[in-house]
């Protein structure tokens, strides 16, 4: 998407496709809800109030970016924090930002406060290839704080998490 200069706004686990390709043993990954997508030109004439100023935000509350909260366009780096609060979702069950109400949880996304990442990590447990329990690795913990970073500029872009 990155490429094709589009922006997909709503990542979360229920836009993600996973099929098990086991003829050539590898796994597929569709990216699904292109009803919030934009082509990052027409970002800008589309997503600003003309009365007000204001950036119409799209998503669902703890996959969006701090910065798309902020006030900022998204950017292909806003998809990659969605990205990341998918993985985090994934390998801890638990959302990126506790949902105790819709606009708590609105509040603490904005804010981003990611201090409790590295520890629910740390201690999530994982299923290996043998079947085993594994706990995350720190290599894998990097990765996600890398797709999470709060300033985009600090965050992976795609390409550079595609090839980590």
């Amino acid at each position: 998407m990155e490429l094709s200069k589009v922006v997909h706004r709503d990542f979360k686990p229920d836009n993600i496709l996973i099929n098990n390709d086991e003829k050539n043993a590898a796994m597929n990954i569709r990216v699904i809800d292109f009803g919030f997508a934009q082509k990052v030109a027409k970002l800008k004439k589309n997503l600003i109030n003309s009365r007000t100023g204001k950036i119409t935000v799209h998503g669902t509350p703890s996959y969006i970016a701090p910065e798309v909260l902020n006030g900022a366009l998204p950017t292909s780096k806003s998809d990659v924090f969605g990205v990341g609060s998918v993985l985090y979702s994934v390998i801890t069950h638990k959302n990126l930002f506790k949902k105790t109400d819709l606009t708590s949880c609105i509040v603490m996304n904005k804010i981003c406060n990611l201090s409790h990442v590295l520890t629910n990590l740390k201690y999530s447990l994982l299923m290996n290839e043998s079947k085993e329990c594994t706990r995350c690795s720190p290599k894998l913990m990097d990765f996600i704080t890398d797709l999470l970073r709060i300033d985009p500029r600090k965050r992976l872009s795609a390409r550079s998490a595609l090839q980590h």
